[in-house]
């Protein structure tokens, strides 16, 4: 593939008014993408992906994700103690599958794209634990007063029963 003549490099260099256009962000995000002469005015299949596969999963997770599709598929036996357990498990299965599993299948059928190219990676986290613990820190008091307001504790925990064992704390 030859390579094309660079680009020259777009403003970086912006003004109020500037963000106050909303053509001006695209504009600046479209200057930052680098591209090939040829590649101008194409579409691109991993933009198309990536679009599909935002509906695909929040769909997949509105009305196949949800506890309540589990109490409709899986009736069984509503007197067992860990049902809703259960429910909160699919739930909080089909939310890895969707943010997780299934992006990284589909950035692996993309042709020349690498699932490690896309930072899906533990490397780096010890070197920046130091940051992680600084943010950790600063939003512990942010949390805890919010944990004392009754909107907080009206939604949460999800669920209710996690204080009744360690097997249903630990499960959920």
């Amino acid at each position: 593939m030859a390579k094309s003549a660079e680009r020259p490099a777009a403003s970086t260099k912006s003004t109020w008014k500037d963000w106050l256009n909303p053509l001006w962000h695209w504009r600046a995000i479209d200057a930052e993408t680098p591209r090939s002469d040829e590649d101008r005015g194409k579409t691109s299949l991993q933009v198309l992906a990536v679009l599909v596969t935002c509906c695909v999963v929040l769909t997949v997770q509105e009305y196949i994700g949800g506890s309540d599709t589990f109490r409709r598929w899986f009736p069984g036996n509503r007197k067992d103690e860990f049902y809703d357990l259960w429910g909160f498990a699919w739930w909080s299965g089909w939310r890895v599958v969707g943010y997780v599993f299934i992006p990284m299948a589909v950035i692996a059928m993309l042709p020349g794209e690498r699932i490690r190219d896309y930072n899906v990676s533990a490397k780096g986290f010890i070197k920046h634990i130091g940051i992680y613990g600084a943010m950790f820190l600063a939003f512990l008091p942010i949390v805890y007063l919010a944990s004392k307001t009754q909107s907080f504790r009206h939604t949460y925990p999800f669920y209710r029963m996690a204080n009744r064992s360690q097997t249903d704390l630990w499960v959920w």
